[in-house]
């Protein structure tokens, strides 16, 4: 009953996402992420810990608090971009991403050696992966299973391949990206 509830929520306020125009919508992102700054304390606590390893000697605390609340309001920009993803083609793409070293991959896959990239979860990286599907290349998603709720994962997953990726399960996908790899 509680997936059921969430999956059809997340579909209804995804709809309404779209009916927005980005900017708006990006906002709204932004105000979110602020919402679960504050009462997320579990999760502001390990990005706080975190950037703080990773910067204490050239940070303040207080520009970490600031970077922490920044990656917040940065993760529901990208949950706006991911519901906004099935209004995305390839005439629209270039709208909203800049590609640089796309020659790179060409490059990796005319030799046939393939191409892995890497992106971490800063930035837009929703959109990148589905920029790269644009492009025609053949593109691989490996995500993290929302082991509580599949019927939101499985949504989820369908916004991520309407550009045409391919959506792997982490661990499971592991074999197949090594395939088409080899087969590039």
């Amino acid at each position: 009953m509680k997936e059921s509830i969430i999956y059809f929520s997340i579909k209804i306020f995804g709809g309404f996402v779209r009916l927005l125009p980005l900017n708006a919508a990006l906002f709204l992102g932004r105000c979110i992420g602020v919402l679960v700054y504050y009462f997320d304390t579990k999760h502001k606590a390990i990005a706080y810990a975190n950037l703080k390893m990773a910067f204490s000697k050239e940070k303040s605390s207080h520009e970490i608090k600031k970077i922490t609340k920044k990656l917040f309001m940065n993760y529901g920009e990208n949950l706006m971009e991911l519901l906004r993803m099935p209004l995305l083609d390839k005439t629209k793409y270039e709208d909203y991403v800049q590609i640089e070293g796309k020659e790179n991959v060409g490059k990796g896959l005319e030799q046939k050696n393939g191409a892995i990239l890497l992106a971490m979860h800063f930035g837009s990286w929703e959109m990148a992966s589905l920029a790269c599907a644009m492009l025609d290349y053949p593109y691989k998603v490996i995500v993290k299973p929302q082991t509580k709720y599949s019927k939101l994962d499985d949504l989820l997953n369908s916004y991520r391949a309407c550009g045409g990726n391919v959506v792997l399960s982490r661990g499971m996908g592991t074999r197949d990206l090594i395939k088409s790899l080899k087969n590039n």
